[in-house]
């Protein structure tokens, strides 16, 4: 018997309840019939247990459960039929199905071992983390799946591409990008036990292949709605880590770190918290309304970056910067941010539109929700601003001083057309100002 599972990898919850062991099953006890070789197992297990009521020993539909009532604790025992392979390669009966599939626990420990070795504590913290959020999911989205061991093997091809693990809002971003930016379509291939091109063809739409057996798709009982739906998910998380990443005050940092996490955990709080709020709280009052809605759209550009590759993060600074001085000023009409092509502006593209609310209540949204796919070759990043009627009675020396001011530098050019409609989907506001934030939509 071998420990295996999430706790053998060190990837397991702290509130674990139950444990994955794995039992290898040989000669003539190797019974073919799977019902049989669970109640030939749980029979075996009762005698190994002898003070154990026999209802604490029961077969599942692929496994045999062992209860321990004074802990709570549930061990389950799946067997694996074994021919006696020196490299303890075995049948697994799958708990997805009940198919036998072949596998070898030895080897995906060391598998483990190996991201964990490369990569100190991180690698399972960070798996930790999202088996965390994916449990939140869970019970907040019904019908919402997300096995651990396809959020292993991704976190697995993102380290072994070179993804900074020490990171750990950046890590976890780049976890859910990765998942939003492919769809969940991408093929995922190791090559530590047998060649990647020895694969062969699949006809699910989720393809992650067991590192250990390059003829199981680890993914293939997922549906392409089951795949949208983890998709979904991740859009909303990277986009509340963007809005975290990006938030004036501690405050808005915890929540929407909540909207990943829920109510947090103190060792989440301070492992993710404590990094990636920057920001303090001791700024003027006009000046932090301004700031306030200057980083929601720091965190709108920050998800462009993320799912099409500009702007950067020293635009993004200096964009930032510039709504913030317009806004306190009164002095932004709109501004838009976006790929531009062949002289028009297509998908991705943002506009916001300043307003004053004269004593009207308005939304404060969250930032995110920008559509990743869209078709940006040929395209490249451009920013579009005009000024408001207060601007205009400026005088030209006193409009020329001002600019010089800004970290931003804008010279009179005509405004790109729109390859599509702008659509309203956003509404940000403080202190009696708003951001009207509509996205371009490409023509269907």
């Amino acid at each position: 018997m071998l420990l295996s599972g999430s706790l053998a990898k060190g990837t397991a919850l702290r509130s674990l309840n139950d444990i994955d062991v794995a039992c290898y099953v040989s000669g003539a006890d190797a019974l073919s019939d799977v019902a049989a070789l669970l109640d030939y197992l749980a029979e075996r297990l009762r005698k190994a247990f002898p003070n154990f009521n026999a209802d604490q020993v029961q077969p599942q539909t692929y496994s045999v459960t062992v209860s321990f009532r004074g802990s709570g604790l549930d061990v389950d025992v799946v067997p694996i039929l074994y021919a006696g392979d020196p490299n303890w390669f075995g049948d697994l009966v799958s708990q997805d199905d009940g198919t036998l599939l072949r596998t070898n626990i030895p080897y995906h420990l060391e598998f483990a071992r190996k991201r964990k070795a490369a990569n100190e504590v991180h690698f399972a913290q960070l798996v930790r983390l999202v088996k965390f959020w994916a449990r939140l999911m869970k019970q907040e989205r019904e019908g919402f799946r997300f096995k651990s061991f396809m959020i292993e093997m991704i976190m697995a091809h993102l380290a072994d591409s070179g993804l900074d693990l020490t990171d750990y809002p950046e890590a976890l971003q780049h976890f859910f990008t990765y998942v939003a930016t492919s769809d969940l379509r991408k093929r995922i291939v190791f090559a530590e036990y047998y060649d990647p091109n020895t694969v062969g063809t699949f006809t699910e739409p989720v393809q992650i292949i067991d590192p250990v057996n390059a003829g199981n798709n680890v993914s293939r009982l997922y549906s392409r709605q089951q795949a949208d739906a983890i998709v979904e998910a991740a859009l909303d998380a990277g986009d509340a880590i963007d809005a975290a990443l990006a938030a004036p005050t501690i405050h808005e940092t915890v929540r929407y770190w909540q909207k990943v996490f829920g109510p947090l955990l103190p060792a989440v709080e301070s492992t993710i918290i404590s990094t990636s709020y920057s920001y303090t709280e001791t700024i003027a009052f006009t000046h932090t309304h301004a700031v306030h809605l200057a980083a929601k759209v720091a965190a709108d550009l920050k998800r462009v970056q993320r799912l099409y590759g500009s702007p950067s993060d020293v635009a993004i600074a200096e964009y930032e910067g510039e709504i913030v001085a317009l806004l306190k000023a009164g002095y932004l009409g709109t501004v838009t941010y976006g790929y531009r092509r062949d002289g028009d502006w297509i998908e991705p593209t943002l506009r916001y539109t300043a307003q004053d609310l004269a004593g009207a209540a308005a939304n404060d949204d969250d930032p995110g929700r920008v559509r990743p796919g869209a078709n940006v070759g040929g395209a490249s990043f451009y920013s579009y601003l005009t000024y408001s009627a207060a601007w205009d009675r400026l005088s030209y020396e006193e409009q020329q001083r001002f600019k010089g001011t800004l970290p931003v530098s804008r010279n009179g050019a005509p405004e790109p057309g729109a390859n599509g409609y702008f659509s309203d989907d956003k509404v940000y506001s403080s202190g009696g100002r708003a951001l009207n934030r509509s996205s371009m939509r490409g023509w269907q």
